[in-house]
């Protein structure tokens, strides 16, 4: 790998201080052309002036070497081309595709200059979004930085009819991951699930491990959260989940150099001084990269504004801060004692402010109502017990909102949520998913230590009493599960626990124990990771307890 290559490669200022002037002006007006066409595509007499103004950003783009901005802009008019050509049809992925580009471009264009350098990773998401609309090739993050890679074999592999039965589960698994990944849900579960079969089929016999090994630590990676999700990343886990599909179903395969020398990139960008990851690049290589992806999410973030990570810790941030308005009002109904009221002004006008920033304005504007009616109590030296009832009572309502806050929502979402009877409802089902949580996280942990006494059996050439106490750790989660109504799930565990029952007095030979417990693990961590899920506060699963399940009956199978 070219150590020389850089992150942030440098605008030549002097030009573009010639020409940007113009180009901001000729920017603005084409995506507000392009706008006013996606709007009204009956308007044939704007079609000319847009091609023209893409033509001219792209070739002002190119001449600048402004990096990112030229293929995004070149792209961009491909697209709206085969639109107009009636090559492509308008659907929602095209237009989300256009949209994001319209979105970001200016952004991009502001902040490059700004830091008198390009960035054309931070747009490759954007830029293949844009490729895969106008049907032409992914561009991997490597090739955007121009990188000169010496990757690993990736010899061409084929599965007998045993190894290809065994895989269908697991890539049945990781499939699962793969569509948690990409609806946004638990990065660190599903992520973790799909490093989990990339570690097993490592240790079917007839599989190459070195691109299953690089796939293993990646995710582990993005589970971890060292690496960020997006879309050009997707598309890389994707076309693994094409490799295990085509192999389960007895087809040679062979990883493309393409596709290994990007999982190679992805693994020198790890911000991470593991000796796991630095043994293989060095078989591959290569060495670390003189930046992490954590520059790549801060530049992002700097551009396309607060991810849904920044938004979960303001989250938090703030529920904590209302708490401690709510605990001032209380001091003040039960002593009177006003001596705290200036700083209970001062932390809900602070929240007004940071939600305001992040448009939730209605919500701002129910927490502005309320500094204005608290400054007059304290004016008339303190409100009456219902004056200050209702105002914990808004403050428990914007502290449940927050508290479920996984993204930005909607104005019409946001509208319905401030109504008296979705603040009824938003609090109401905080408390019950706090209560469900104590229990559910009960679970987790019990799930947990069952999973290390397994291990333990395993490492302990299958000593029974590093699992004699297994059954009731099962037993109990069981319980809870159905106590809260999760009867499958409690079903799964039932028959996990008749085969741990059956181990004290098993004389199965080792490599066939082996296999079993291989199955009892990971019909285990289907039920572990469906626990989770309901830990997260959404809706259960199905998709985990369908690997449970497999992995259950063929758990019984083998042992039959």
């Amino acid at each position: 790998m070219k150590k020389t290559v850089s992150f942030a490669m440098p605008l030549n200022m002097s030009s573009v201080a010639l020409v940007h002037e113009e180009t901001q002006s000729r920017l603005v007006s084409t995506l507000s052309i392009l706008e006013s066409y996606l709007q009204d595509r009956s308007q044939a007499e704007l079609i000319t002036e847009l091609h023209s103004g893409l033509d001219q950003l792209s070739g002002t783009f190119m001449i600048l070497q402004f990096h990112g901005a030229t293929e995004l802009a070149a792209l961009l008019k491909d697209v709206i081309g085969l639109l107009v050509k009636g090559q492509v049809k308008l659907t929602e992925s095209v237009l989300a595709s256009i949209g994001h580009a319209i979105f970001v471009l200016p952004k991009y264009v502001d902040y490059c200059i700004s830091q008198e350098h390009c960035y054309p990773v931070v747009l490759n998401a954007y830029i293949n979004q844009l490729a895969i609309s106008a049907k032409q090739p992914i561009r991997w993050e490597y090739q955007s930085l121009n990188l000169n890679l010496l990757s690993i074999s990736c010899d061409e592999t084929a599965l007998d009819t045993a190894e290809q039965k065994k895989l269908q589960r697991l890539h049945h698994m990781y499939q699962v991951g793969l569509l948690g990944l990409y609806k946004e849900k638990n990065q660190q579960q599903y992520g973790r699930l799909m490093a989990h079969v990339c570690q097993r089929v490592q240790a079917i016999d007839s599989m190459k491990a070195a691109p299953w090994r690089l796939s293993e630590l990646v995710l582990t990676a993005v589970s971890s959260g060292k690496l960020k999700l997006n879309y050009t990343r997707l598309r890389l886990f994707m076309a693994l989940d094409g490799y295990l599909r085509q192999l389960s179903k007895g087809k040679a395969i062979e990883v493309s150099q393409e596709h290994a020398n990007e999982l190679v990139y992805l693994l020198s960008v790890v911000g991470s001084k593991s000796t796991v990851i630095t043994e293989m690049l060095r078989q591959c290589g290569t060495v670390r990269l003189g930046w992490a992806d954590s520059d790549y999410v801060e530049h992002f973030h700097n551009i396309v504004g607060p991810g849904r990570e920044t938004i979960a810790v303001l989250s938090v941030s703030l529920r904590e801060e209302l708490l401690q308005a709510r605990d001032i009002l209380e001091l003040v109904s039960q002593t009177g004692v006003m001596d705290e009221w200036p700083r209970l002004l001062q932390i809900i006008t602070k929240t007004e402010s940071i939600l305001s920033f992040l448009g939730l304005k209605d919500m701002a504007k129910t927490l502005r109502r309320l500094v204005n009616d608290l400054t007059a109590c304290g004016e008339g030296g303190g409100g009456d017990s219902d004056s200050l009832l209702e105002a914990a009572s808004t403050l428990l309502y914007i502290e449940s909102a927050v508290s479920v806050l996984k993204s930005l929502p909607s104005e019409a979402e946001e509208a319905k949520t401030v109504s008296q009877e979705g603040q009824n409802d938003v609090i109401a089902n905080v408390l019950l998913q706090e209560a469900t949580e104590i229990v559910v996280k009960e679970g987790i942990s019990s799930m947990t230590l069952a999973k290390r006494a397994i291990a333990s059996y395993v490492e302990s050439d299958f000593d029974y009493s590093h699992v004699a106490n297994l059954s009731k750790t099962l037993s109990a989660v069981a319980g809870f599960l159905n106590m809260l109504e999760y009867d499958a799930a409690a079903s799964v565990l039932g028959q996990c626990n008749r085969f741990v029952l059956s181990l004290e007095h098993s004389g199965n030979d080792c490599d066939e124990r082996k296999v079993q417990i291989e199955i009892l693990a990971d019909a285990m961590i289907g039920v572990e990771y469906y626990i989770a899920e309901l830990a997260a506060g959404g809706a259960p699963n199905q998709d985990l307890l369908v690997i449970a399940e497999q992995g259950v009956a063929e758990l019984f199978e083998v042992e039959a």
